[in-house]
């Protein structure tokens, strides 16, 4: 079976920890450029720490997904550096107490992230993988 992944490049959000870290750690094997981003910047550090053997491929990056102008820059920044072939917007939150005792924040919280995020870095993306 082709490799679909190799010698592409592609950005996880969410890379630090979880599925996110899985899924960038498995395009680094497979032999793809990738660009791991957190909000968290002790978790990227630790990611970054576990997956030194791909330090030539691998890049890490505080971002946070819900703000547009934030991510919109940092797309910007990769492609001005390599073609952009793949983004996975992975990148969640999520909120496991009562339903009736959850705040209008936390759910301003889990939607800005897990919603916006992902229309914010489709939103950056789009015209440079279509362009």
């Amino acid at each position: 079976m082709k490799n679909l992944f190799a010698g592409k490049t592609c950005i996880v959000t969410g890379a630090s920890t979880g599925i996110g870290f899985g899924l960038g750690k498995r395009l680094l094997e497979h032999g793809a450029h990738v660009w791991l981003s957190s909000r968290t910047p002790a978790n990227i550090k630790a990611a970054q720490a576990k997956l030194t053997e791909f330090k030539d491929w691998a890049h890490f990056d505080v971002i946070d997904v819900r703000d547009a102008d934030q991510v919109t820059n940092y797309i910007n920044g990769i492609a001005e550096q390599i073609r952009i072939d793949y983004l996975f917007n992975n990148a969640g939150v999520g909120y496991t107490g009562r339903f009736t005792e959850a705040t209008p924040q936390m759910w301003e919280d889990v939607m800005s992230c897990n919603l916006y995020g992902v229309v914010n870095g489709t939103t950056a993306v789009a015209p440079i993988m279509i362009g």
